[in-house]
Order: C-alpha cells, then sequence, then structure tokens
C-alpha cells in the first residue's frame, strides 16, 4: 500500500548482535585488502608520475597495517593471517631486518612486490643492505615485481644489481631497473652497450612470464634480461649515452607480443641520411616518444612500421625535431592511429598540416601546452574553412576538413580566450558533417572553467554543451 504524506518514516532496525567483531574474519580480510589496493603502487607500465604515487601507496600501507594490527586482538589476527597484506616489502639502506623478515614470513607462498631503494651514499651501510638482500634472495621464486632504484648502484665490493637478478624467477611479471652510476664491480662491461638482447646480461634463467620492462638510466646499456615474452617496454632517462640503431632496434623487435612502448630519443644516435632498417612492430598499439634536440624524433617515427598502433604520445618536442616531416620523400607507417596526444608542447602549422596527412583517422587529440587563442590546430581548420591553405608551399593537399572523424579536443584553458574562433570552428565541422562530440579543457581550476561555460551558454550553446570533461 502506498504511504501517507504524514504517515511517520519507518524507524530503522537494529540487529540483533550487530558488533563488529561478529564481522565474518573472510569478509574483514576482503575489507583489508581492498583498501590496500586502493592505493596499490607496484610496476603497472608506461605511466608518468609512477614513482610519487608508489612512494604514497606504500606509506599508506604501512601506516594502514600499523593502525590495524593495534585497533583489537581481531583485526590484529585477521591482518597477520592475510598473507596478501604482507607481499609488498620496501628495502631501504636503514630498514630494519627484522621488519622484512616478519613480512616476508607473513606473506607465506603469495607472490611478492620488492621495491629496493638505495638513494644517496648508502657504503657505510653495505652490511645491512648485503643481508637485507640477502633475506630477499631467499624468496626469489616468489617474486611477481621487483623494482631496483638505485643512484650508486654498487660499491668496492657489493654490486646491487647482479645481486639481486643472478636468481631464478619463474613467477616475475614487472621489472624495473634505475641506476645513475656505475662501478667497476657492477659485473657488467661497458662494451655490452650495444650488445644483443638475445644474450641477457641478468637473469641468466629464463623468465617465462615477464610481461613489463621499464630500463632507466645507465640500467638500459648494462642490465638487460631476456625480452622474448615482453608486452611493455619503457626506456628512459638516460645518461649521454647513445645506443646503436641496430642495438635500438633488436630490443625492440626481439618481443613478438611487444604491445606498449616508451622511448626517450636520447638514448639513440642516428643521422637522416643513413640508410636505416625499419623497425617491424606488427602487434603495437600503443607508442610514446619523450623528445630530445635534433630530428631523432621525426627520423624514428619514420623508421618504425606499426600497423595496429592506436595511441601515439609525443612529449617535450621542439619544432626541429619535426623537420623530417616537411621533406616530400618521408613517410611514416602508423594509418591507424586514433588518439595522438602531445605533452609539453605546441606545433606550428605546416607540422599540423602533415599531421593530417600523416594521421588521417585521428578521433581524439590532445594539446594541452596550447590555449583557443593559440592552437595552431583551429588555426589551420579556420584556414581550410575559408578555402586557403594557410602555406603557399604546403605539402599536404588542402582538403575539405583535417581528422573529419574528430570525436575529442582536448586543449589548455584560459578564461581571457575569446569563444569566437572556436564557436567558428565548431559550426564548420557541423556544416561539413564531422561535428565534435567533446571538448576538454586542461585546467587546475574547474571553477573558473564553470564560470565560463555559464557565460557561454546565452551565445554559444554549441560550446557549452559539447564540454562535457575536463582535467
Amino acid at each position: 500500500m502506498p504511504r501517507s504524506l504524514h504517515s511517520k518514516p519507518e524507524q530503522p532496525r537494529i540487529l540483533a548482535g550487530g558488533h563488529i567483531c561478529e564481522i565474518p574474519q573472510e569478509l574483514l580480510s576482503e575489507i583489508f585488502l581492498a583498501e590496500i589496493r586502493d592505493e596499490e603502487g607496484r610496476f603497472e607500465g608506461i605511466e608518468g608520475e609512477q614513482e610519487t604515487r608508489a612512494a604514497r601507496s606504500r606509506s599508506h600501507a604501512s601506516s594502514f597495517l600499523g593502525t590495524v594490527s593495534q585497533v583489537c586482538s581481531l583485526f590484529r589476527s585477521v591482518a597477520v593471517s592475510t598473507p596478501a597484506l604482507w607481499s609488498s616489502i620496501l628495502v631501504t639502506a636503514n630498514s630494519d631486518p627484522e621488519r622484512v623478515h616478519t613480512y616476508l614470513k607473513r606473506s607465506c607462498a603469495v607472490a611478492l612486490g620488492i621495491r629496493v631503494e638505495l638513494r644517496g651514499r648508502w657504503c657505510n651501510q653495505v652490511e645491512n643492505v648485503r643481508s637485507l638482500l640477502t633475506m630477499i634472495v631467499a624468496h626469489a621464486e616468489r617474486w611477481g615485481h621487483l623494482s631496483i632504484d638505485c643512484g650508486q648502484g654498487s660499491t668496492d665490493d657489493f654490486a646491487v644489481v647482479p645481486f639481486l637478478c643472478d636468481t631464478y624467477c619463474p613467477r616475475l611479471q614487472g621489472l624495473n631497473i634505475n641506476v645513475d652510476e656505475f662501478n667497476h664491480t657492477d659485473g657488467v662491461n661497458p662494451g655490452s652497450i650495444d650488445g644483443s638482447p638475445d644474450n641477457p646480461t641478468i637473469f641468466s634463467a629464463p623468465l617465462p612470464k615477464l610481461r613489463a620492462l621499464r630500463l632507466c638510466g645507465l640500467a638500459v646499456y648494462m642490465y638487460r634480461p631476456s625480452f622474448q615474452a615482453l608486452r611493455i617496454l619503457e626506456l628512459t632517462q638516460t645518461i649521454g649515452i647513445a645506443v646503436s640503431y641496430d642495438t635500438f632496434r633488436s630490443l625492440v623487435t626481439t618481443s613478438p607480443a611487444l604491445a606498449h612502448l616508451s622511448v626517450s630519443v636520447d638514448i639513440l644516435s642516428f643521422a637522416a641520411y643513413e640508410v636505416l632498417p625499419r623497425i617491424d612492430t606488427p602487434v603495437l598499439l600503443s607508442l610514446r616518444v619523450e623528445g630530445g634536440d635534433g630530428h631523432t624524433c621525426g627520423l624514428l617515427l619514420g623508421k618504425i612500421d606499426a600497423p595496429m598502433l592506436e595511441v601515439l604520445t609525443l612529449k617535450g618536442m621542439h619544432e626541429d625535431d619535426f623537420d623530417p616531416f616537411l621533406t616530400p620523400r618521408h613517410t611514416i607507417a602508423m594509418p591507424q592511429v586514433k588518439s595522438l596526444a602531445l605533452q609539453d608542447f605546441d606545433i606550428s602549422a605546416p607540422i599540423q598540416r602533415c599531421f593530417f596527412r600523416y594521421f588521417p583517422r585521428v578521433t581524439s587529440f590532445s594539446c594541452t601546452h596550447s590555449t583557443v587563442a593559440a592552437s595552431q590546430f583551429l588555426r589551420v581548420c579556420k584556414a581550410r574553412g575559408q578555402g586557403l591553405s594557410g602555406a603557399t608551399n604546403s605539402l599536404v593537399p588542402l582538403t575539405a576538413i583535417g581528422w573529419p572523424d574528430l570525436n575529442i579536443l582536448t586543449i589548455g584553458f584560459n578564461e581571457d580566450d575569446e569563444a569566437d574562433s572556436l564557436q567558428e570552428f565548431l559550426e564548420f565541422r557541423q556544416q561539413k558533417g564531422s561535428p565534435l562530440g567533446e571538448i576538454r579543457f586542461f585546467t587546475e581550476d574547474d571553477q573558473q572553467l564553470e564560470e565560463w561555460k555559464e557565460q557561454l551558454k546565452a551565445t554559444t550553446t554549441v560550446i557549452s554543451s559539447l564540454v562535457t570533461s575536463f582535467c
């Protein structure tokens, strides 16, 4: 029966025996695990700010376990008997061996996430480090993720990476190695910089489950495991030593399953005049390239054959990085790119027109370094709408519209920008039968964006209706 508007609301029923201690232990265990997983910061492949997130996660997990263990005897018992809660282990030069031993014991047989952080000079704590790593190595068959972050990779009588990576790790899925300095005791000949990945310098035993690998700093040149099963590869933040093109090509093509690649172009050194074999990546889905000085980025993009590539991210480029794009014979074999993102830089109008040619099927374009007023993308589109090429020597044929399939546009936000240019752009695309589906503005001030949208509603409904999200 329907309730009367004047009837009293039902009082909530109190369940008998509703004490927290009567919650099933299995449920409590899942609650604890859910809290840890929300902040989990293990190796996840190619992501920005990964190190910051991981540090926050470790601090949160340690604090949470300490708090839970002190609430009551039940909570402590449940926490201690839940192995997965103790599976993430951080080792520093100051770590307490008893604490590490406790984590290893309580984690039982579950896969371990090991992170070794030895920043700064730790030569006075070598024996403690050796003792800690010896305990960790004894459980190498349980490692699921291993991260080694060393400013100094070795002392005169102890090398961290060779010590850890001369073990059998059948469950290892993610490996992250970052080394800034090396010593002759590291056990690797600098001549191996251009060695083949078919001859691993670490983990001589097979790593059948290794899927994600991040090599940072000198690790790019010195420490290479078997690549055969990789799906995610990141080569970044190098120290001014270039690898040969052949070595880079072999690193990228060794794994037939490689789907995600991130690379800093300063690891490479090759010239435009060199006749070099192409880099075949038949199943590559995403590519992230961080720029440096010179033309390496444009040359590299011209050498990679990626017929399945859908996501291309370019970061920190300079205008001359794209000079090869303006060469009539230059080609890029990435016809399926649907998402194109430019980070920390903008491009000129000639390069924008080249992008229309090289990546014709883009559905999502992001250029957060530029705003409406400064966007070359909008300017080129406006020129096309007026029947102009925008350049007297354009290498890209003038068409009715650039990126006809574009659905999402992400740009920087400036509240002082005039909305007229954006309005003309949107109306032009509507007239040509290629309307935008969404505009995203990159801003740290959500309130300013909301106020700007409100001001536009009266005269520019097309814009306000499309701004459905922002960063």
